[in-house]
């Protein structure tokens, strides 16, 4: 008995290795619709590994970019006594009157600046452009000669205007000797 139980067992081991090298090598694979699930009802079998659906097609980079139309500020006009003297005075080196300014929030090249010097209802004017720097409109030096002045105090002032804005200094005397 002991032998017949010997025989028994070796069979069943030789039957479990070979039942397992099959499920191992893939030989007992059952078709999709009997696979079973850990719920007991078959499942489909999985999609081969780098299989993943239907190709996405390939669309071009687009060529055009949404944007915003440009935003173009109109400065607030800006009015009378906004504009700061830099220099005011007689420059005896070159015999002339000088003033020289800006406006402070300004930033234009449309204007023009004026020094205007009076004294006993005389009055006599220089011009020049005016230029726009990074955060102002800039009244370069402005000369009136002296031989076109009496000796004497005159009053004197810059302006600015542009199309869309005016400035006035504060008034100043100078000394012409």
């Amino acid at each position: 008995m002991a032998r017949s139980r010997r025989i028994v067992l070796g069979l069943g081991a030789v039957a479990l290795v070979a039942g397992a090298g099959l499920a191992v090598s893939g030989g007992m694979r059952l078709p999709a619709a009997e696979v079973p699930s850990a719920s007991g009802t078959p499942t489909p079998e999985a999609a081969a590994p780098g299989t993943y659906g239907a190709p996405v097609p390939v669309r071009p980079e687009p060529t055009a970019v949404a944007t915003d139309a440009p935003v173009v500020e109109t400065p607030a006009p800006v009015t009378g006594g906004d504009l700061v003297l830099t220099y005011a005075g007689w420059a005896e080196v070159d015999g002339t009157v000088e003033a020289a300014g800006y406006v402070p929030g300004v930033v234009e090249d449309t204007g023009s600046c004026v020094l205007t010097l009076s004294r006993d209802g005389i009055a006599v004017e220089t011009s020049s452009p005016a230029s726009a720097d990074a955060t102002s409109t800039a009244c370069s030096l402005l000369a009136v000669p002296g031989d076109q002045l009496a000796p004497g105090t005159w009053d004197g002032s810059v302006a600015y205007s542009s199309p869309t804005s005016t400035a006035v200094s504060e008034p100043f005397e100078v000394v012409v000797p």
